[in-house]
């Protein structure tokens, strides 16, 4: 049977973070009378020029030692001739380690061009025993405690002790072929490997970070401490990016892309990465990057990389997308002027096409006022082709005179009857037959 353990991680073309970007100290061991170096890779292009290192136990901090080249200065008594400075500064030896030099440890460095950088350290030293061996654990899964050790001699038992914040207590009881959980916390959930020494964990919880020790005896009666620190840590979540402060021209486009998640985790890391040539931005510890951009239009696309020491999650945007291709200055000016003029012409349109209905309705008006005058100053009624002669005596028999339809007044009416209408005592056959 074997465990496998997974440890995540991604390698850049540029150096990490710096640890007070992370959030986190970086933990360092240290063996009782040994050698630590509190070290973290940094890009040196730009000279340091003074370095403050700082020592905090468990109560207060103090200065340390002081770094200005040539110059170095141990100020806290505990330290005397056991500091040494190496890497210009940011890195610090402590030799004959003793037990009280454990605690948080940071370096305030400066650099020539007035930028700062600060750097931390959780050291721990341990007594007769070898250094824990760190292991990190994701929450919902599994996690091996296994270190390589000569089985040449059988085992004969193993003691699995745990460790929290509060007390040690039993946790699990191997002699082959018997295996016992002793603490509650992790029933059902651990597993034997490798006669005992190898210790499987699933279903992790948080509360399963801590300490665990296995006392292992031989047949032969030789007894072997192993001791692991394990982390169990949350699933990182998915991140989310924000734009702010964007200003571009056709030429270029700046703006802030802000990449966060609801929880605030210390555990967490912001990285930028522009594709598709890789380079790396140093996120601050909010997760805000600043970018410029030359071509808006170019196919650039960032990522936001959000991790922790065994998960991680990404967020991407794309240059195109944010920094869309403005109206050049020129054309904005035309359309400013352009749509009042327009508006101008349509209202000037639609007033003219008011003025020249009211004319023509008013033409039409007059015209049908002269053609009703001229009806009736012939003695016609617009409502039938029938016209009673004038000055008719009721006891008479009456005559009609059948005139022409109004449409040909002017042109068709008879001579006889024209010349009746102008004198009505003319004498016709009408009156000559009446006599």
């Amino acid at each position: 049977m074997f465990c496998l353990f997974i440890h995540l991680s991604l390698s850049f073309l540029f150096p990490a973070a710096s640890p007070a970007n992370q959030g986190v100290p970086l933990r360092v061991n240290g063996l009782e009378k040994h050698s630590a170096y509190l070290k973290i890779h940094l890009d040196l292009t730009v000279p340091v020029l003074e370095v403050l290192w700082l020592f905090k136990p468990k109560e207060k901090e103090v200065r340390l030692a002081d770094f200005q080249k040539p110059h170095f200065e141990i100020r806290f008594p505990q330290f005397h001739n056991r500091l040494e400075p190496l890497d210009s500064g940011t890195t610090l030896r402590i030799s004959d380690l003793r037990m009280e030099d454990s605690g948080i440890y940071t370096a305030a460095i400066s650099y020539t061009d007035q930028e700062t950088k600060r750097l931390t350290f959780n050291l721990t030293v341990y007594a007769n025993q070898d250094v824990p061996k760190e292991v990190d654990g994701l929450e919902q899964h599994s996690v091996c405690l296994q270190n390589d050790l000569d089985l040449t001699v059988p085992v004969l038992e193993v003691l699995w002790l745990f460790k929290t914040k509060e007390r040690e207590v039993r946790l699990a009881y191997f002699r082959k072929p018997h295996f016992e959980i002793r603490f509650p916390q992790f029933h059902n959930r651990l597993e034997p490997l490798d006669s005992g020494t190898t210790l499987r964990i699933s279903d992790l919880r948080m509360e399963d970070s801590g300490i665990y020790t296995a006392a292992i005896t031989y047949t032969d009666e030789e007894t072997k401490r192993l001791t692991f620190n394990l982390t169990v840590y949350e699933p990182v979540p998915t991140p989310h990016i924000w734009i702010e402060g964007k200003k571009q021209t056709t030429e270029w486009c700046n703006f802030t892309a802000r990449c966060s998640v609801k929880n605030n985790d210390s555990a967490l890391t912001f990285t930028w990465i522009n594709k598709p040539n890789k380079t790396e931005y140093l996120a601050f510890s909010n997760g805000t990057v600043v970018a410029s951009v030359e071509s808006p239009t170019s196919d650039k696309e960032f990522h936001c990389l959000l991790e922790n020491p065994v998960d991680q999650k990404n967020a991407s945007i794309h240059v195109q997308t944010i920094c869309s291709t403005p109206v050049s200055g020129e054309l904005q000016r035309y359309y400013l002027w352009f749509i009042p003029l327009f508006l101008i012409i349509l209202i000037a349109l639609l007033v003219w096409l008011a003025v020249a209905r009211k004319k023509r309705k008013k033409i039409y008006n007059r015209k049908s006022s002269h053609e009703t005058k001229t009806t009736h100053s012939l003695g016609f009624d617009n409502h039938s082709e029938t016209e009673y002669m004038p000055h008719s005596n009721p006891q008479e028999t009456q005559y009609i005179i059948v005139g022409a339809s109004p449409q040909s007044q002017s042109s068709s009416i008879p001579e006889v009857q024209r010349q009746y209408l102008q004198n009505p005592k003319l004498e016709t056959i009408y009156t000559t037959i009446r006599s």
